[in-house]
């Protein structure tokens, strides 16, 4: 049984799902909390963390529109309760992730979808072991973030004694995007099952283009590390006979 989504993650998964929602929305459709005021300080402890934006535009009235960020999407979708919605999402964000979302219909077509679904799950987990924390909420502020006890969590995080806690990002470092190369190939020598894979990625030119750029991108970046080795193995050579000579 899959644990009860905070109120945090709840508005994530909303906003993931439909662009541009009001506070109002997601009090009084969404039903994310009983309260007006919780729901607004919820979304203000979002928008302070990078989870999600905001902006401000007049339509009959000023109302501020909310949206998920690329950090945001990455964290609610640590949940299994998102990819319940995933279709929805990814027709949502497709804009983001234009080489994943974007090529939805593209992967459904060619029947490779479970497979990207697989790949991004996977995907996703790396990102939280390298940017993602749960971190425990003192005390004294009053909070809806009771992630429970079965939650993902380091493994040095000490254990939650009903206290409530909440997602961080380390928005300090680039986070890698969901359509970089480690989506589509893997870093091990490839299977048939793989090249099968990548033979199906080639039918679609916006796709086949990326992979071959991100390959010759990669083939450069590797060319100039081993001839930086060489240089520095052959400096060190160069001491060890000096000191002979000596």
């Amino acid at each position: 049984m899959l644990p009860e989504l905070t109120a945090e993650e709840r508005i994530l998964l909303a906003i993931a799902r439909e662009r541009n929602k009001t506070h109002y929305e997601l009090w009084w459709k969404d039903k994310i909390a009983r309260s007006n005021k919780t729901v607004l300080s919820v979304l203000s402890k979002l928008k302070k963390r990078k989870l999600i934006e905001s902006r401000q535009e007049e339509r009959g009235r000023e109302r501020k529109y909310y949206n998920i960020t690329f950090e945001g999407l990455v964290g609610i979708l640590k949940y299994e309760q998102a990819f319940a919605h995933i279709d929805e999402i990814a027709k949502t964000q497709k804009e983001m992730l234009p080489l994943v979302f974007g090529k939805w219909k593209f992967f459904k077509k060619q029947k490779i979808l479970n497979e990207i679904i697989e790949r991004l799950r996977n995907l996703i987990k790396d990102l939280w072991q390298k940017y993602y924390t749960l971190t425990l909420v003192p005390e004294d502020l009053p909070s809806l973030h009771d992630l429970g006890e079965d939650r993902i969590r380091p493994k040095d995080f000490p254990k939650p004694e009903g206290t409530p806690r909440i997602i961080n990002v380390d928005i300090n470092y680039p986070l890698f995007g969901l359509d970089k190369l480690p989506l589509f190939t893997s870093k091990t020598k490839a299977t048939e099952k793989e090249k099968w894979f990548l033979k199906t990625l080639r039918e679609d030119p916006d796709l086949r283009k990326y992979i071959d750029l991100t390959l010759d991108a990669n083939e450069k970046k590797l060319k100039i590390f081993f001839s930086n080795a060489r240089e520095w193995k052959h400096w060190w050579a160069s001491l060890e006979q000096s000191a002979q000579k000596a």
